[in-house]
């Protein structure tokens, strides 16, 4: 979708998966029918059925509206939630905090960044040496795994990769 401009001027972007304020919503009298028909299905038949099922929604961080867009729809349509305070995460994982996050590191040309995203936090920072990477690399990856909050992450130096961690393949 790239981004998407909320009533209130926020700009919300859908560039990346696992995204906090996105969700899938499904229709109750397709529910039951969506799940036959992916039943013993492979992945990819799964994904390409999913579309006709499911309407995307985003939540805006700064007013906490929420954004339908419906896949036979050109624009979205804005919810604005009576109570902004109890609905500001009402798009997240069920499991909270607990969620696994990911974590990408990249060095090349002589500049270097990192990302992660946690349901705990996020950041980002640029313009790092290869030794400020490494070490921001290496002490945010110790500490995401202590909390068992990590999905996937990789430090890619010069288009080789470094480390890669999976935790389905640990």
């Amino acid at each position: 979708m790239g981004k998407i401009l909320c009533a209130c001027g926020q700009i919300i972007t859908d560039q990346t998966d696992f995204i906090k304020n996105k969700a899938h919503l499904i229709a109750d009298q397709d529910y039951m029918d969506f799940f036959e028909e992916i039943e013993n299905k492979e992945l990819m038949q799964v994904t390409s059925k999913a579309i006709h099922y499911f309407n995307e929604v985003f939540q805006c961080s700064n007013c906490n509206s929420l954004i339908v867009f419906r896949p036979d729809q050109e624009k979205g349509i804005f919810f604005i939630p009576s109570d902004k305070k109890n609905s500001r995460h009402i798009l997240r994982s069920y499991l909270g905090e607990k969620w696994l996050g990911t974590m990408s590191a990249v060095f090349t040309e002589g500049k270097g960044e990192i990302f992660w995203d946690t349901n705990l936090e996020s950041g980002f920072r640029q313009n790092l040496s290869l030794l400020e990477l490494k070490e921001i690399y290496g002490k945010k990856f110790e500490e995401l795994s202590k909390l068992k909050i990590l999905r996937h992450s990789f430090l890619r130096i010069e288009n080789s990769i470094e480390h890669q961690f999976d935790k389905e393949n640990k």
